[in-house]
């Protein structure tokens, strides 16, 4: 077991790092912090949750503070706020639990957190995942290192049974916890009721057939990504991920698996079974053709062989006449300004993606009124593009003057024109929010 949790932090965190350990005092984190006591590579620090749940849990959290501390351990003990949702009882606790944690590797400056989840809790994730229809990469369960709630979460115990920890413990004593038998949760319902009776029906043991599923499908899911990042591009900016597709066609399993990245990447909640089918289809569709897919708080665009990922929703541009010499406008999601000068200077160039960086994009253009609106194939006809995504049309600006168009943001298309002449300053606002500007 120690060389197993040695060798599990030798692959994954540099020597000299704090790592937060969360520790419950039951079997599971007694047999990690037994197992961590004699590291020296690492800086360790021991956090215990109180949620508040049981009278005695606060005497409880006394004793282990004086318990790891008389171990030469230091200990941070968060007491989590009462609430009164009963609902989504565990999934609060595990929001409020994982809050507690983040705030002391804050203080602690590290983002390492060893939990001592181990293989019986990975089965009942991956049963709880196939009951509610979950995507077959998802029968995985738990990753031994996965980044949550701004943390990197390490899972050295998951090729371990409960039963071999509490054999490896011998006489240590650990806290048993009688919640985790109440039937009002559903992974005590689960190990008390559900796989009993699985077992009896089936004459078998059914736990060690749903390990070996979950053992398969993590070698499936690592297949998967090696086989997308050779078919794929995937390139993060801030506030969202772009993906391109470097074959004109890809397995439908390795697209679906292309969209739920570019969602992760960009921090939006993962698409519906419908949006993200639509998201596939549409990526092996004919040339031309385009979607925007709303989730949560941001949105992805999608046509043939590229997918964007916003974590914010963009607006569409509207038409705007702007009819002074200087002034500032909002439009959509870009804030500009324009002013008079007597000669240009340098441009910096840079890709469509640079756009969406939250950094000024300069322009000239010949004096007089102009408008502002989203391009179209009629004003680009005949320009030099740079291969901006058809599906963001709408929502990036171009400037208009007469039926002429002298400048296209999307493209990069700037017509040079004779001075003196009007420079526009066009700044992707809701990058510059993301940055506190």
């Amino acid at each position: 077991m120690k060389k197993t949790v040695v060798s599990f932090l030798e692959r994954t965190v540099p020597p000299g790092e704090t790592v937060l350990v969360g520790y419950s005092g039951g079997l599971d984190s007694t047999a990690l912090l037994m197992a961590l006591r004699e590291v020296s590579l690492w800086p360790i620090h021991v956090v215990h949750v109180d949620h508040g749940w049981r009278p005695e849990s606060a005497h409880q959290a006394d004793q282990i503070q004086k318990q790891v501390e008389s171990w030469g351990l230091s200990i941070s003990v968060e007491k989590l706020p009462p609430f009164s949702e009963q609902k989504n009882l565990e999934e609060r606790s595990r929001q409020l639990r994982y809050e507690a944690f983040l705030s002391v590797a804050k203080r602690k400056k590290t983002k390492w957190l060893l939990v001592a989840h181990q293989a019986d809790d990975q089965i009942e994730v991956v049963c709880k995942r196939f009951l509610e229809g979950a995507s077959l990469l998802r029968f995985c369960g738990m990753r031994p290192v996965e980044t949550l709630f701004g943390l990197q979460i390490l899972r050295p115990l998951l090729c371990f049974r409960r039963a071999e920890l509490q054999q490896w413990l011998g006489e240590t004593p650990y806290i048993d916890d009688p919640t985790n038998r109440e039937n009002r949760f559903l992974r005590s319902r689960m190990r008390e009721e559900i796989f009993p009776f699985l077992a009896h029906s089936f004459g078998k043991k059914v736990t060690d057939s749903i390990y070996r599923v979950s053992k398969e499908a993590a070698l499936l899911d690592h297949f998967a990504q090696e086989e997308m990042e050779k078919r794929s591009e995937v390139t993060t900016f801030r506030g969202g991920a772009v993906a391109r597709l470097q074959e004109k066609s890809i397995h439908p399993f390795i697209a679906g698996l292309l969209v739920d990245t570019v969602c992760k990447e960009a921090n939006i909640p993962a698409l519906s079974r419908a949006q993200r089918e639509t998201a596939v289809q549409t990526l092996f569709a004919n040339k031309g053709k385009v979607r925007e897919v709303q989730s949560g708080t941001g949105a992805i665009f999608i046509e043939r062989g590229l997918i964007v990922g916003f974590s914010q929703k963009i607006d569409k541009i509207e038409k705007k006449s702007c009819e002074s010499d200087r002034g500032e406008v909002c439009i959509g999601s870009w804030c500009i300004r324009w002013e008079p000068v007597e000669r240009a200077e340098e441009q910096k160039k840079g890709s469509w993606i640079d756009l969406f960086q939250g950094e000024e994009r300069t322009l000239y253009i010949p004096q007089g009124s102009f408008v502002i609106r989203p391009s179209n194939e009629k004003l680009l006809r005949g320009i030099e593009k740079e291969g901006g995504p058809l599906s963001l049309r709408s929502f990036v600006p171009s400037i208009v003057q007469g039926f002429e168009l002298v400048a296209d943001l999307l493209s990069g298309y700037n017509r040079v024109p004779s001075f003196p002449c009007t420079k526009v300053t066009i700044v992707f606002q809701v990058a510059r929010i993301e940055r506190g500007c």
